[in-house]
């Protein structure tokens, strides 16, 4: 069986509640599953992840799975911490370059500010 989901699964899955490690390792058969235990109609929440995502390339943002040719390797080597989707408007080459991500930085500590700004 493809180990391969697609967009709109990894969307119910995050809605569902799993983990990005569950979603990274998850196949058609753990999302049946999920859908099925979690007691969620599964076309309606893929009718809705289709909906979102078809909004969005409307807008001009592209979703790409963590197994797509063009998800940034940079994100894919932070492994179980790599993100399942990510959504991306703008120039696309710029996620090939160095770069530095501060998550979470609303109350950053003293250490945080300074580890930052370094």
């Amino acid at each position: 069986m493809d180990k391969r989901l697609t967009p709109e699964q990894i969307l119910c899955l995050q809605w569902w509640g799993c983990t990005a490690h569950d979603i990274l390792n998850a196949d058609n058969t753990f999302f049946e599953e999920t859908a099925r235990i979690s007691g969620h109609r599964t076309k309606d929440f893929l009718d809705k992840a289709t909906s979102l995502l078809e909004k969005q390339e409307l807008l001009g943002i592209h979703t790409y799975a963590f197994h797509h040719t063009d998800f940034p390797d940079g994100l894919k080597q932070t492994g179980d911490d790599c993100p399942p989707l990510i959504h991306l408007l703008g120039n696309k080459a710029l996620l090939e370059r160095e770069a530095v991500a501060i998550v979470g930085a609303r109350a950053a500590d003293k250490r945080g500010r300074e580890a930052a700004y370094k």
